[in-house]
């Protein structure tokens, strides 16, 4: 009941019918989904550089890690 009150409210503010609102929210679902495994590459490629420069640091008198 709470969600279609919702989408009805959204339906008169916005003029999008139920279908509309729910390709929205689906195509916005899809976007966060890609956006979360870019950042965990991204994240992953720069663990990989960090640990390779790291290592030309090594007996300098630095531990790794």
């Amino acid at each position: 009941l709470r969600s279609q009150r919702k989408l009805q409210a959204i339906e008169e503010k916005y003029g999008l019918t139920v279908g509309q609102v729910k390709d929205i929210n689906r195509r916005m679902s899809i976007g966060e989904a890609k956006a979360r495994r870019a950042k965990k590459e991204m994240v992953e490629a720069n663990l990989r550089l960090v640990i390779s420069i790291a290592k030309k640091y090594t007996n300098r008198g630095l531990q790794f890690l």
